[in-house]
């Protein structure tokens, strides 16, 4: 068996998969709210309070791997750790108190990991667009042939948005308007637009994308079995937010209260992707960077086929 810890800037996961007979699968799952991008200052710096709560975390991990007698376990931290300034501060913390060798990855490597996650489990299209949508950062992948052409990220992502730009619970319309530049500004730097002209769908990854499609099906899919969504209904979600804040504040605490701050932040970004790439369905994913970053360590270990 083979853990991987993800800590990102809402939550941090431990989550336990087993090898058979060439294929990964995930056994077991536990979330951690941390919220480390609320420890974290207009200088880039995390507090004491957030690097504690991370160890904290980690601690606890580690008495589960521990008793579960985890063979190998592989952990990496994404934008939460990248873009702080004091990142080897929390890192010399982290090897003070616990046995795990964090590894920071970069938006592209980030990028990347997602797509394979897609891949290997999802058996997506050899043609298309992968975006995970985090709290501190989103990263975005054009895949073609069953390659990787081009990967980066945008330090956007539902939590750090709401925590620099939203006063209460539930965005206004300034606010919306103030994100939704915001993230544009950012998404015009990147090229893929002019590569994606022959892709359909937008593969989302992540918490934001999976509370959408609660929500959606929850409106017009009882079976809950559906994965996609359309660009309508983000739109929709948005214009909520605006005019029925309430009434929308209630739907969220029906099927994702622990995303009640951060869904329309991701839903904004969700938004400006699908405008920039001129799409309209939004396919979610199950599998996304811990999947990706297993797979590509146990490819080089020679511990699993390639199916990629």
């Amino acid at each position: 068996m083979y853990g991987v810890i993800d800590i990102g800037s809402n939550t941090i996961r431990l989550v336990i998969y087993k090898v058979d007979e060439g294929s990964v699968h995930s056994i077991m799952s536990k979330k951690y709210a941390a919220g480390l991008a609320n420890y974290v200052n207009k200088y880039r710096l995390m507090n004491e309070h957030g690097i504690l709560r991370l160890v904290e975390v980690l601690m606890d991990i580690e008495k589960i791997v521990r008793e579960l007698q985890i063979d190998e376990v592989y952990s990496f931290g994404t934008a939460i750790l990248r873009n702080i300034a004091n990142a080897d501060e929390v890192l010399m913390a982290v090897n003070e108190n616990c046995s795990f060798d964090v590894k920071i990855l970069t938006g592209r490597e980030e990028a990347i990991y997602d797509y394979y996650g897609i891949m290997y489990n999802c058996r997506a299209e050899e043609c298309g667009i992968a975006a995970d949508i985090g709290g501190g950062s989103t990263e975005i992948a054009y895949f073609a042939d069953r390659s990787v052409i081009t990967a980066c990220s945008i330090p956007s992502g539902s939590l750090n948005l709401y925590v620099d730009m939203v006063d209460k619970i539930i965005p206004d319309q300034g606010e919306i308007s103030k994100m939704r530049k915001h993230v544009a500004r950012q998404l015009n730097t990147m090229d893929i637009p002019k590569l994606a002209s022959n892709v359909d769908s937008l593969n989302v990854i992540g918490g934001t994308a999976r509370a959408i499609l609660k929500l959606y099906n929850g409106h017009f899919d009882d079976s809950n079995d559906n994965k996609e969504f359309d660009h309508r209904f983000v739109k929709r979600l948005i214009e909520d937010a605006e005019k029925k804040p309430c009434k929308l504040a209630r739907k969220i605490l029906r099927s994702s209260p622990d995303r009640i701050h951060t869904i329309i932040p991701g839903a904004i970004i969700i938004d400006e992707v699908l405008n920039q790439l001129d799409l309209d369905n939004v396919i979610v994913s199950v599998s996304g960077v811990r999947e990706g970053y297993l797979y590509e360590v146990l490819r080089n270990k020679g511990a699993i086929d390639e199916r990629i």
